[in-house]
């Protein structure tokens, strides 16, 4: 059940519509998250690659942010035909 929603949670933040999904096969997409805390909110930045990921972690240490961390965020996708 956990798992369940954990997808959904996933699919919601994606943006976007069930008939936005076209194809009948699944490609698994990554993007990198780098959370942060900045005063006492938590923030989330995702990137393209980890490269990007990399040079963001080391934007926001130098910039005095709290807490910086960078994890893979993957999905699965459906590849349009």
């Amino acid at each position: 059940m956990y798992g369940a929603l954990c997808r959904l949670r996933d699919y919601e933040r994606t943006g976007l519509n069930p008939q936005d999904f076209r194809g009948r096969e699944y490609e698994k997409l990554f993007l990198w998250k780098v959370n942060y805390l900045d005063g006492n909110e938590f923030h989330t930045v995702y990137c393209e690659t980890k490269e990007d990921a990399d040079r963001m972690y080391d934007i926001l240490k130098g910039a005095g942010c709290k807490s910086v961390g960078v994890n893979v965020w993957g999905w699965q996708a459906f590849i349009e035909e």
